[in-house]
């Protein structure tokens, strides 16, 4: 039997606090490969403080390898948690099924004003609260 959605979330969520952290910043370095395809693997994790097997571990099926280079696929379907804010200013949790869903969360976000933090702008989800990822939720914070 297939596992459902919510099941997904849970084995996210079961993973340490520290590995986590390491998947949201693997997540992120795709993401930079996507906006950028002159971008390698190795230089991308670099920028964003990840290992490039993490990357890897994390995230096979988004990565090919041609010409003993990787580049990343245009889309992936992994899950992530973004945080969002309601109109109070709180943080709510809003569970992303795809690349193309969390870009369009971006969007969202961006219209509305809120953008990448101008201290952190290439890894800034991990150090700066004012971002909508899972490093930036209030259990993940410590780090």
């Amino acid at each position: 039997m297939r596992s459902s959605h919510a099941g997904s979330v849970r084995v996210t969520t079961s993973l340490p606090k520290q590995s986590q952290l390491a998947r949201d910043r693997a997540l992120h370095v795709l993401a930079a490969m996507r906006r950028d395809q002159k971008l390698s693997l190795t230089h991308a994790a670099k920028l964003h403080g990840v290992k490039r097997d993490t990357v890897k571990r994390y995230f096979p099926s988004a990565l090919i390898e041609a010409h003993g280079k990787f580049r990343v696929t245009k889309s992936d379907r992994y899950m992530a948690t973004l945080y969002v804010p309601d109109s109070r200013g709180n943080s709510v949790a809003v569970n992303t099924r795809s690349s193309k869903d969390r870009k369009a969360l971006s969007r969202y976000l961006r219209d509305l004003g809120f953008g990448a933090c101008e201290e952190f702008p290439t890894a800034a989800c991990q150090k700066c609260p004012t971002l909508f990822c899972s490093a930036g939720s209030p259990e993940l914070k410590e780090r």
